[in-house]
C-alpha cells in the first residue's frame, strides 16, 4: 500500500529469515530485508546505503516553497512569514525546507540528519530536536502554528 503513494525507502526487519519470506518481503516492495539477530553496525550501514540510493530518486527541488503565509526561497535562503522576513540559520532553514518539501510525509531522524546536518544519526545526539524547537518557536512568534511541525516519537518528524 505504501508504494502506491510514496517512494519512501523501506527496510524490513523481522525474525522470519526463510528464503520464501525474504522473497515475499522484497517482492511486496521492501528495498532491503534484515533478519534477527542482526549486527547494529550492519543495519546502520544498510540504512545509510539505502538513503544514498534513494537520494537520487528524490523529486526535483523547486527554488521556492510556500504554505499558508510561510514562504521559503532556496536561492536566498530566506524565510518570510506573512510578508515579514524572519532570520533563520542555514540549518534551521534546511530543516524547515525539508519538512515543507515533504509536507504530510513522515521523515525519519536518520533522513533529516543526512539531509540537514550532513552527518549520521548518533545514538545520543539531540541536536536535531534542538533545531526543530527553535524553528517552532520562530514560527510561533510570527503567529504561524509551529505545532504543525510534529514529532512522531521514535520515528521522526512531519509537517502537517
Amino acid at each position: 500500500m505504501l508504494r502506491k503513494t510514496s517512494q519512501t525507502p523501506v527496510i524490513m526487519l523481522t525474525a522470519k529469515g526463510a528464503e520464501e519470506e525474504r522473497i515475499k518481503g522484497l517482492s511486496q516492495g521492501a528495498d532491503d530485508y534484515v533478519t534477527k539477530p542482526f549486527n547494529t553496525t550492519e543495519l546502520l550501514l544498510r540504512i545509510e546505503a539505502l538513503l544514498r540510493r534513494s537520494a537520487g530518486l528524490a523529486k526535483p527541488s523547486p527554488k521556492e516553497l510556500s504554505l499558508d503565509g510561510l514562504f521559503l526561497n532556496a536561492n536566498e535562503q530566506s524565510v518570510t512569514l506573512f510578508e515579514q522576513a524572519i532570520e533563520f540559520t542555514p540549518i534551521q532553514f534546511n530543516l524547515l525546507w525539508e519538512l515543507l518539501f515533504y509536507q504530510g510525509e513522515l521523515l525519519s531522524k536518520a533522513h533529516l540528519y543526512q539531509k540537514v546536518l550532513k552527518r549520521n544519526l548518533g545514538a545520543y545526539d539531540r541536536s536535531l530536536d534542538m533545531h526543530l524547537s527553535r524553528v517552532r518557536r520562530k514560527l510561533n512568534d510570527g503567529n504561524w502554528s509551529g505545532e504543525r511541525l510534529q514529532t512522531i516519537h521514535g520515528k521522526g518528524y512531519c509537517l502537517s
